[in-house]
Protein backbone atom coordinates (compact mmCIF):
# COMPACT_ATOMS: atom_id res chain seq x y z
CA UNK A 1 0.00 0.00 0.00
CA UNK A 2 1.43 3.18 -0.87
CA UNK A 3 1.87 6.25 1.81
CA UNK A 4 -1.02 8.21 0.09
CA UNK A 5 -3.35 5.15 0.29
CA UNK A 6 -2.77 4.05 4.20
CA UNK A 7 -2.52 8.12 5.18
CA UNK A 8 -6.11 8.24 3.22
CA UNK A 9 -7.44 5.24 5.03
CA UNK A 10 -6.06 5.99 8.32
CA UNK A 11 -8.05 9.02 8.08
CA UNK A 12 -11.02 7.53 6.30
CA UNK A 13 -10.97 5.53 9.88
CA UNK A 14 -10.58 8.64 11.69
CA UNK A 15 -13.33 9.99 10.66
CA UNK A 16 -15.92 6.90 10.73
CA UNK A 17 -14.95 6.96 14.47
CA UNK A 18 -16.23 10.20 14.60
CA UNK A 19 -19.13 10.15 12.54
CA UNK A 20 -20.38 7.20 14.80
CA UNK A 21 -19.55 8.66 18.27
CA UNK A 22 -20.71 11.82 17.45
CA UNK A 23 -24.59 11.47 17.62
CA UNK A 24 -24.29 9.04 20.59
CA UNK A 25 -22.20 11.69 22.39
CA UNK A 26 -24.67 14.50 21.82
CA UNK A 27 -27.79 11.66 22.52
CA UNK A 28 -26.12 11.35 26.00
CA UNK A 29 -25.34 14.76 26.74
CA UNK A 30 -28.91 15.66 25.78
CA UNK A 31 -30.28 12.91 27.71
CA UNK A 32 -28.17 14.14 31.16
CA UNK A 33 -30.15 17.62 30.74
CA UNK A 34 -33.72 16.55 30.70
CA UNK A 35 -34.69 17.56 34.27
CA UNK A 36 -37.81 14.94 34.25
CA UNK A 37 -35.24 12.15 34.30
CA UNK A 38 -34.25 10.69 37.77
CA UNK A 39 -30.53 12.21 38.92
CA UNK A 40 -29.26 8.91 38.92
CA UNK A 41 -29.93 8.11 35.67
CA UNK A 42 -29.00 12.04 34.56
CA UNK A 43 -25.74 11.11 36.14
CA UNK A 44 -25.13 8.07 34.42
CA UNK A 45 -26.26 9.75 30.66
CA UNK A 46 -23.11 12.33 31.13
CA UNK A 47 -21.39 9.24 32.54
CA UNK A 48 -22.21 7.45 29.20
CA UNK A 49 -21.15 10.08 27.17
CA UNK A 50 -18.01 10.71 28.71
CA UNK A 51 -16.95 7.15 28.04
CA UNK A 52 -18.30 7.47 24.54
CA UNK A 53 -16.10 10.44 24.32
CA UNK A 54 -12.59 9.12 26.00
CA UNK A 55 -12.97 5.78 23.14
CA UNK A 56 -13.04 8.55 20.75
CA UNK A 57 -10.13 9.85 21.75
CA UNK A 58 -8.09 6.99 21.83
CA UNK A 59 -9.35 5.76 18.87
CA UNK A 60 -8.33 9.36 17.08
CA UNK A 61 -4.87 9.10 18.93
CA UNK A 62 -4.18 5.42 17.71
CA UNK A 63 -4.88 6.94 14.14
CA UNK A 64 -2.52 9.74 14.44
CA UNK A 65 0.29 7.79 15.97
CA UNK A 66 -0.07 5.35 12.83
CA UNK A 67 0.13 7.86 10.99
CA UNK A 68 2.58 9.27 12.30
CA UNK A 69 1.23 12.35 12.94
CA UNK A 70 2.19 12.79 16.90
CA UNK A 71 4.20 16.15 17.45
CA UNK A 72 6.33 15.37 20.85
CA UNK A 73 7.11 18.99 20.86
CA UNK A 74 3.37 20.27 20.73
CA UNK A 75 2.46 18.39 23.90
Amino acid sequence: MTDYRHEKQEVELALGAAIIACPRITRHIINATQISKPLTQRRAQLASAIDEARKLLDELMLRQVRLGWKDKDAA
